[in-house]
């Protein structure tokens, strides 16, 4: 299956499920959302950048608009992190509480289009999809096999 960029990801899911949500509280959202525990905990802080468990949590506003926009890649430990700890099926129960039937349907019309391989088989659910598509991204961000597009190659 093809996959996107992480901010393309997010793109794709910010009017289905951001609330009113800035950007970079919408990364932090959907972060926490994959993570299983408690991400918002705080850590024992050994250095600044490991006071809470999820990563993007201690991140600045400016860092995490450039992540949704795609200016910025997300760390390969970031990414490590956050996938070591992800549990898809606490973010499909999160989809499915934020999104309508209807707008899980437009959100699966999108991804069709998006993913530019026809459609979707009406048997996969679209929270699923977006689970499995959520953890694959982090897997190749934290493997380095992921590459975010610039502003230069968007051009």
């Amino acid at each position: 299956m093809a996959t996107l960029s992480f901010s393309e990801f997010v793109a794709l899911l910010y009017p289905y499920c951001g609330n009113g949500e800035t950007e970079a509280d919408f990364i932090v959202t959907i972060t926490d959302r994959i993570m299983r525990g408690h991400p918002g905990r705080r850590n024992k802080v050994v250095n600044k950048e490991d006071m809470y468990q999820n990563p993007m949590r201690n991140k600045s506003v400016r860092t995490l608009q450039a992540y949704f926009k795609g200016n910025r890649p997300i760390s390969k430990r970031d990414a490590s992190i956050l996938y070591a700890n992800s549990e898809p099926y606490k973010f499909e129960e999160y989809l499915r509480y934020q999104c309508s039937d209807n707008g899980l349907s437009a959100l699966k019309a999108d991804l069709e289009e998006k993913l530019n391989q026809g459609p979707i088989s009406v048997k996969l659910d679209t929270a699923e999809l977006c689970a499995d598509l959520f953890t694959g991204i982090l897997k190749n961000l934290a493997s380095g096999k992921a590459r975010e597009k610039t502003v230069q190659e968007s051009k």
